[in-house]
């Protein structure tokens, strides 16, 4: 991943991610969730064949966070 989509990256998460998300766009779930699953994957150390799991933690991890059931 190039530096200037991890500063992206961070900075979206930072907007998006962090205690106020009251103002976050519904187009930008998917992408929230992505790089979610994406620093999952990465505190796994990038091993392979948990890609399915990342995913699925993100969307609880987002949907707890944004207060929907």
């Amino acid at each position: 991943m190039a530096a200037k989509d991890r500063g992206q990256i961070q900075e979206l998460s930072n907007t998006y991610y962090g205690a106020d998300t009251r103002g976050c766009p519904v187009e930008r779930v998917s992408e929230l969730i992505r790089i979610r699953a994406y620093q999952l994957f990465e505190a796994r150390g990038h091993h392979p064949g948990r890609e399915l799991d990342d995913w699925l933690q993100a969307e609880r991890e987002l949907k707890h966070h944004l207060n929907l059931r």
